[in-house]
């Protein structure tokens, strides 16, 4: 459990409510608070994958309709 704290000559010493002080935390409230960005779980990574995979295909799609909707002069100049 999180608990208020302060230094008090130079002692890292419990202070009581309202805090204005340190915080204490454990290192599983402090897990819990942090928010990295690169921690995924294996749905989130697989979800993600799947959206970079999406937005390849759609663009591979778009550039093969512009090749064969555009001009076949095969680089020829008249």
């Amino acid at each position: 459990m999180a608990q208020c704290a302060a230094f008090v000559d130079g002692v890292l010493t419990p202070m009581p409510e309202p805090c204005t002080a340190l915080v204490l935390l454990t290192p599983a409230e402090y897990g819990a608070l942090s928010h990295n960005p690169f921690v995924l779980s294996p749905e989130d990574g697989l979800l993600i994958s799947g959206a970079v995979v999406g937005v390849w295909a759609a663009a591979f799609a778009v550039r093969a309709a512009i090749r064969a909707l555009g001009d076949h002069n095969d680089g020829e100049t008249s």
